[in-house]
């Protein structure tokens, strides 16, 4: 966790106790949280994800800015790391049709509702410009 000291953070407001104690304490939060979800035996993202949304709302913690690039670099590979060795082959080979319908078949929906509702909605100059950008990323694939 020391190494969160070093982010290349855009904006911390200055803390009365320093940026140390407050990862200390956010820490701590993290460790009760997920105590609690031990306990109470819900999924923990679901509790961390309220316990993070109640901590925001606290007047007497200071602002942190990451830059948005960072969060995926730094957060996610150790998720999918922990998860990769939690990862039974058996499980996964069973459950491949509902995996594989969700990879695909739910995308594919949820991208075309999304269009279908930009197209009722936008006006026309948005829709060409949102039609130039994906055009733009397609060919940067």
């Amino acid at each position: 966790m020391y190494f969160l000291l070093f982010l290349p953070f855009k904006k911390i407001r200055r803390h009365h106790g320093g940026i140390f104690s407050l990862f200390i304490n956010i820490l701590t939060v993290i460790v009760e949280l997920t105590m609690l979800v031990n306990r109470i035996k819900v999924a923990y993202p679901i509790l961390l994800v309220l316990g993070g949304l109640a901590l925001s709302f606290s007047p007497k913690l200071p602002t942190i800015v990451i830059d948005p690039n960072w969060v995926l670099l730094i957060f996610l590979p150790p998720l999918l790391y922990a998860d990769a060795w939690a990862l039974s082959l058996k499980e996964l080979w069973k459950w491949r049709r509902i995996i594989f319908s969700f990879a695909f078949i739910v995308v594919f929906i949820t991208a075309a509702v999304i269009a279908w509702v930009a197209n009722m909605v936008l006006p026309y100059a948005i829709k060409q410009s949102l039609y130039g950008i994906i055009l733009f990323l397609s060919f940067m694939v």
